[in-house]
């Protein structure tokens, strides 16, 4: 699941962290563990580490902290590796981890509804006609699909590099939000660069 596996934790340190740290584990973070595991019970953590995107010394934190809990099992393996298997609470976890990660992403996706038609009257009100979504991924998808029973016509771009003609620019990017908005500030008027609510992009000057 793309969703999982592309996940960013702001995490560059390579110690591993205490118990105590995580005493209140990151959901997302977790999930995609347990997930990792049960894809591929033979996978490093140095693999974990690559595959969700954060420092080494977090996967073997969690990891430590999921056998504690009873989530997962640890088998040793020659030479000097493990092997880690989810147990049925580990199961039962995974499960209800998932659940809620569903009903957020539904719940996000009827909150960027609701402000792309807000957004889009607003540029039926301006007599903006182009709008180009900046940022490639769901939410561009979403904001395109929305905009297809509109007078808008919306283009999507891969890259800040590809815009051409324009009225006005649309920040689709959900990974690096604030710095793309940075970069289309320095390159285009600001007032023709809008951006969603749900996004938490900080406009004020640089």
């Amino acid at each position: 699941m793309k969703t999982i596996e592309n996940l960013m934790v702001n995490q560059t340190s390579e110690k591993a962290i205490t118990s105590t740290e995580l005493a209140f584990p990151n959901q997302d973070m977790l999930l995609g563990i347990l997930q990792a595991v049960e894809d591929d019970a033979s996978i490093s953590q140095r693999g974990l580490a690559q595959r969700l995107g954060v420092a080494l010394g977090l996967v073997n934190g969690y990891l430590r902290w999921c056998a504690g809990k009873g989530l997962i099992k640890m088998q040793t393996l020659p030479p000097k590796r493990y092997a880690y298997f989810l147990t049925p609470q580990g199961f039962l976890e995974k499960s209800s981890l998932l659940g809620r990660h569903i009903q957020n992403s539904f719940a996000l996706f009827r909150m960027a509804r609701e402000e792309c038609l807000t957004l889009i009257h607003e540029f039926e009100q301006k007599g903006i006609r182009n709008v180009v979504l900046v940022g490639a991924g769901d939410l561009q998808d979403f904001a395109f699909m929305i905009g297809q029973d509109s007078p808008v016509l919306f283009h999507k771009v891969k890259s800040i590099s590809e815009i051409t003609d324009f009225d006005a620019l649309l920040l689709t990017d959900m990974n690096i939000s604030q710095a793309t908005y940075n970069k289309l500030v320095e390159l285009f008027p600001r007032e023709k660069i809008f951006t969603l609510p749900l996004l938490k992009v900080y406009r004020g000057g640089i």
